[in-house]
Formats: C-alpha cells, structure tokens, sequence
C-alpha cells in the first residue's frame, strides 16, 4: 500500500472531531473548539508537528523509487544498478601556435600555457612541446578550465589570446571548435539511464546494445537488424564525440551476441548556422531582457537539434514553434541558412528546401553551431507575396519594357493595398493584365507565386485558381517580383 501523506488542516480537522465524539461518552465534556481556544490552541500546535512528521516520512518514501528519488538519494538508488552519476566534463581539443618565419632556435611551450578568447574561459596546454628551429607551427592538445559547457570554445579560431605569451610564438589559434564539455548529469537524465541499464541487464539484445554504447557516453544509436535481408546481420549508427568511439566501439563488440555481424557506422556531423528573424511585442525592453529572450530562444533550439536522431530531417516550423513559445515573441520568420559537413564542406544549396527544411543524410547528425538574431519589434505580422511574372511583348523599345515593369508592379500593389480576408490568384493576374494596355500580354500558366505567411512560416504556392486566406492582425506585402520579359 502506497503511503498517503496528510496535510495539517486534514489532522486538526480529525482531532477535534475526535473530542467532540468522545464528548458524547464521558463526563468531561470540552465544549470549546473554536479559533483562539485553549482546546483549539493546543490542537493545532500537535498538528503542525504530526503534518511535519508525515512530509518526512512521505519524502523518505519517495527518495526509494527510481522516478520520485532526487539528488543523493536517486544516486544511491541507482547504485544498486551500479550506475554512478556522470559528473561534467571538461572541453578538450588542439590550438597551433605558429609564426610568420622558421624559427632560428629550439621554442618550448610549457605545459600548463593559458590560451583564451573573447568572452571564453581559459585553456591549458596539457603536454610540453617543442617547436623545432626551422619550422613555422606546431599543434598542441589543450583543456578547459572549467568544466561543462561553459568552457566550450564553440567556434574554430576563436582562442586567439595567449594571456601571457610565449617568446617567439606570434599566434595562436584553434583550427576547429572545441570536443563539447557535458554538465553533471540531471535527475533526468540519470533516471533514463538507470531505466536502460534494466532493459540492457542481458547481453545480445537490441536494447543491451543501445544500452551498452548509451552507457560510454553515445548520444544517440540507431540499429537496424538485417539491411540487406540477411539474417545475422546488423547496422549500428552511432553519434558521440570523437574521444568515445573507442569506447562505445569496444562496448558493443563485448555485448553483440556470438556469430552476430555488426556494421559500425558514426555519424558525421553537419554543423548548421542560422538567422532568425525575431520581432517582439515590446520596444521598451532593457538590454538583459533582450539577452534573456535570446538565450531561451537558443536553448530551446539546441535541446530540439541535439535531440534529433541520426538522419532525421530539420523542421523549419518546428523551430518557429519553439521560438514563438517564449513571452514576448510575436512573430519569427527564418532568414539566412548556412550548412557544413565535417567543419569544411559548404552543401547548403543540396540541403535546405523551399519550406527552409534542412534534409540530413541517414549516416549524418545534425548539430547548432551559431544562432544569430535581427530583433524588431511591431505588432502586425505579414502576408509575404513573391511573384514570377511572365509578360509577352508587342514592341521592341526597351525604355517601354522598363515602364511596363513598372506598371504591372504597380497595379500589383494597388491590388494588394485593397485586399482584407483573402489573396486570390486569379484576382492578381487579372490586376497585371490591363486590358487598354495593348503593349503586354501576361503569360497566366507561367506566372506563380508564393505566399509566405510569417506568423507561422507557411508558404502556400499560388498558380491560377488558387487562394489563400490572411490571418488575424497580418498585411500583405509584395517582398519579391521578378517580371520576365518574352519578345
């Protein structure tokens, strides 16, 4: 039977009613049990000791149970697991020290050599090295400081400052961003853990595997059991940083059953650079709330990308989502999308799609490298109109091709300055198409459009027949309007 706690006023309540039964049966009758009673008075003092005594014993209860235990008390819980909590770890990686000519003579670099960046935490170098005369650079394995995230240096040649430099070394710079530095591991995160480490109890299951590569620090692992139809075999793809892939590799060699083939696959990381397009509800907001908004905003974007699994696509929607959640959002629209795979490789025209969806190769891991922000503040949110507009002409002046450019847009915009609940394809190919005009045709199959709705960045396709309603509180503004002229 579970243990119910009691609340004071439950206690106070059944004690009096006790006396005023027993008061029936004896005697002694107490008659007195109002508020400011002698009775009353020492009733309750009674109780709000009992009511302390059950919240105790009520939290001792709970620190027993695996999803209810916090703090020591889940660690020594799980430890009959013998499962220990992950405390944080501290960033590594490698800078170059460098110059611009070969050294005339032997240069060592002590170990222990601070190096840092603009608002980042220091670095230390952890081995002494010598960079040899005649020679120009030399490469050196560095650590954090400070443990956890907060000592990422998240962008390649960003630690540039030797706070106390080495003599003959002229610079110093990080090549690529810092292996990631974990926090201590959350309540959270531990009770998963510990809820894996019962189904992976066995060995030569799918979820001991799981559980086994989880276990050495992967972030994710995706099996899939015969690939190419043949029994026996399976496909394991892995996201974890670099230092663990030894680990996680000998792991699941130990757990896989006997005769089992395992295709071991990490995934490469493709590293996403992005704007968004913000605009707040306030004007007046001082420059910390500003910074508060942004970092919420940016949190809830990383837990979203990092918790993706191996080859799952980026929704562009899903991110407006997030951001729209936070007070004081009004509207958010996503602007410029860059994409790189291993650090180097710029795919962004192969990855992002018409709806910004960015698309992630089965053996790729998609990961935030920077979040940039343009804040604006106002109430209204837009309806987006880009056009295509095919024209054929009858006349050959090109000074009359630049005015009838100029009149279709701008019966385009007298069309849009009047429109209320609803854009109507047809009704905008109708408003280009002056029929006095005896200059132009407009082509109707080739013209398209696009309606871009940036409360929620929904894009409707507009062809002929097709319409699409405004929302509250949104206007509609031409942003785009290519007019292609055909002789």
């Amino acid at each position: 039977m579970a243990f119910v706690e009691r609340s004071y006023k439950e206690i106070t309540d059944e004690i009096l009613a006790n006396i005023v039964e027993d008061n029936r049966t004896t005697d002694n009758k107490i008659t007195d049990i109002n508020v400011g009673s002698v009775t009353r008075t020492i009733v309750e003092a009674l109780s709000r000791e009992i009511a302390l005594l059950y919240s105790q014993v009520n939290r001792v209860y709970l620190a027993a149970f695996v999803d209810t235990a916090e703090g020591n008390s889940l660690d020594f819980v799980v430890s009959i697991l013998g499962i220990k909590r992950h405390t944080a770890d501290y960033a590594s990686g490698k800078v170059t020290f460098s110059r611009t000519t070969p050294t005339p003579a032997d240069i060592t670099i002590p170990v222990g050599t601070v190096i840092t960046g603009t608002k980042l935490s220091n670095f230390e170098t952890t081995e002494e090295v010598t960079l040899a005369k005649g020679k120009k650079e030399i490469e050196v394995s560095i650590k954090a400081t400070i443990p956890g995230e907060k000592g990422q240096a998240k962008q390649k040649n960003t630690l540039t400052i030797m706070p106390k430099p080495v003599l003959g070394i002229e610079k110093v710079s990080n090549e690529v961003a810092t292996e990631l530095g974990v926090n201590d591991e959350t309540d959270d995160q531990l009770r998963v853990r510990a809820k894996r480490a019962l189904q992976g109890a066995g060995k030569a299951t799918i979820d001991a595997i799981k559980f086994a590569a989880m276990y050495q620090g992967a972030k994710a692992v995706e099996i899939h059991e015969m690939p190419q139809g043949i029994p026996g075999e399976i496909n394991i793809v892995v996201d974890c940083d670099l230092g663990k892939k030894e680990n996680v590799q000998d792991a699941i060699e130990v757990t896989r059953a006997a005769g089992i083939r395992v295709n071991l696959l990490f995934t490469e990381k493709v590293m996403l650079t992005m704007t968004l397009q913000i605009i707040l509800d306030q004007s007046d907001l001082l420059e910390k709330e500003l910074l508060t908004i942004k970092g919420k905003i940016e949190d809830k974007i990383k837990e979203y990308i990092s918790g993706l699994k191996p080859g799952e696509k980026v929704l562009a929607n899903k991110i407006i989502a997030l951001a729209l959640s936070i007070p004081n959002v009004h509207n958010v629209m996503i602007g410029k999308i860059k994409t790189l795979k291993n650090s180097n490789n710029d795919d962004t025209v192969n990855r992002v799609l018409g709806n910004n969806d960015i698309v992630i190769g089965k053996f790729e891991k998609a990961e935030l490298e920077i979040l940039s922000f343009e804040i604006t503040f106002g109430e209204k949110s837009s309806t987006y109109l880009d056009l295509k507009v095919e024209a054929k002409l009858t006349t050959n002046n090109a000074i009359e091709e630049q005015e009838i450019k100029q009149a279709i847009e701008s019966r385009i915009k007298t069309y849009i300055s009047r429109i209320e609940r609803q854009v109507s394809f047809d009704e905008i190919l109708k408003a280009m198409d002056d029929p006095y005009d005896l200059r132009y045709s407009i082509d109707k199959d080739k013209t398209t459009g696009k309606a871009i709705h940036s409360m929620d960045g929904i894009i409707v396709d507009l062809c002929k027949g097709a319409k699409d309603n405004v929302r509250d509180d949104e206007v509609v503004e031409l942003r785009k309007m290519e007019v292609n002229i055909i002789k």
